[in-house]
């Protein structure tokens, strides 16, 4: 919901036609363990979807 509001805000209109993606940072990337690897291959997912297939609906989402 954050990053929609986000994306309607017109300072955010830079993003327009940019693929914006929302992660739930805290348990994937933002402390040290074992998650850390999924938060990792998540992006690995977000960025290149091609060579390392979707990512999973709970752990990425895009918003725009």
């Amino acid at each position: 919901a954050e990053a929609r509001a986000l994306r309607d805000d017109p300072a955010w209109r830079w993003l327009d036609g940019r693929a914006v993606w929302a992660l739930d940072a805290n348990a994937l990337v933002s402390r040290p363990g074992p998650r850390l690897v999924d938060g990792v291959e998540t992006l690995a997912r977000v960025l290149h979807p091609r060579r390392f297939g979707e990512p999973d609906p709970r752990a990425a989402t895009r918003v725009a």
